[in-house]
């Protein structure tokens, strides 16, 4: 499978380099997630471009391999409508239902009345091959074909590196000392860094007659709470802008 930019493979990279004969824990693997969002970002300052919005694990509960990706790194520098060919190409070469357009992102969008103001893409609705899925559902689509248990998370990039307000902490530097499940996935809801999938996402997952636990939505509050609140509550992992 191709790398078709900067970021993606550092999530490459970094997925092989945690290859282990032991299964990766969940915890493991938040961990693995939150330094990739720190690489990128300061990748990003390096190279002059903007950080990706959002970087994500998808994860075989069964066999546990696993891939990272990052959305396309939005605005700052060029090349972003390249990088997006280059990952339908790859999502197609394995993708056998074909691919909608507009995408299910705008057209949520247009039903909901929200015009294009901007000729870019990325600020109306999510076209394909923006989001990380992109590449990690690519990498285990025969997996997800044959029906094995999917788990996926996506943090968002920015309150991963930042100050939680009103505190001194940076979720990417706590969560490094942290080694219970509780204690992370508490870090990661303060920060308002998790991202459920969105409905581009969903639609990859339901056309391979996959089936995904979304740990954003089964982390971000009590069972009492409908997915449809954390929904609601939480903007969309995919989306091209920070806000």
């Amino acid at each position: 499978m191709g790398i078709s930019d900067y970021f993606s493979g550092l999530g490459y990279f970094l997925t092989h380099l945690t290859v282990t004969p032991q299964p990766t824990s969940i915890t493991e693997l938040i961990r693995l997630l939150s330094r990739y969002a720190e690489w990128s970002r300061v990748s990003a300052s390096v190279l002059n471009v903007n950080t990706p919005t959002v970087v994500q694990v998808l994860r075989d509960v069964t066999s546990y391999r696993f891939s990272l990706a990052a959305s396309v790194s939005p605005g700052k520098g060029e090349g972003q409508e390249d990088v997006r060919e280059e990952r339908i190409k790859v999502l197609e070469n394995v993708w056998s239902p074909p691919l909608i357009y507009p995408t299910p992102v705008q057209r949520a969008h247009a039903e909901s009345g929200i015009s294009p103001t901007e000729s870019s893409a990325e600020l109306f609705g999510t076209p394909w091959g923006h989001c990380g899925e992109t590449i990690a559902f690519a990498s285990l689509y025969k997996t997800i074909h044959m029906g094995h248990s999917i788990g996926t998370l996506a943090l968002a990039v920015k309150p991963m590196t930042s100050f939680i307000p009103g505190t001194a902490t940076v979720p990417v530097q706590t969560i490094e000392t942290l080694w219970h499940l509780n204690d992370v996935v508490e870090v990661l809801r303060v920060a308002g860094a998790m991202r459920p999938m969105c409905l581009n996402c969903l639609y990859l997952m339901n056309s391979a007659g996959g089936n995904a636990e979304d740990y954003a939505v089964t982390f971000c509050a009590p069972p009492r709470r409908s997915a449809d609140n954390c929904r609601a509550t939480s903007e969309s992992k995919c989306s091209g802008v920070e806000r």
